[in-house]
């Protein structure tokens, strides 16, 4: 399960445990609450398919892809996605 955290200055991220129970944390910048919810469901699918063995859901492969090569690489950072290919 993850969760949204958030500093004063309007800054928020995602917090969660990955599979071997290390706290995490993928910073979001300053967005607002609709963007992090979106986040924190696509992360927790990511999770869940990971640990389940499983294969992502459509919803949040083409979420994966359309997804700006910055926030992209704060999720290969933590290990939720391999890097992506460069043509």
């Amino acid at each position: 399960m993850a969760t949204i955290g958030h500093d004063k200055g309007g800054l928020k991220r995602i917090l969660f445990l990955d599979s071997n129970g290390k706290r995490n944390t993928v910073r979001l910048g300053k967005t607002n609450k609709r963007i992090a919810e979106t986040v924190k469901f696509h992360i927790e699918q990511l999770l869940a398919a990971h640990v389940a063995g499983h294969s992502l859901d459509l919803e949040t492969s083409q979420w994966l892809s359309g997804l700006d090569d910055r926030i992209y690489s704060r999720l290969v950072k933590v290990g939720l996605v391999a890097s992506r290919k460069k043509a």
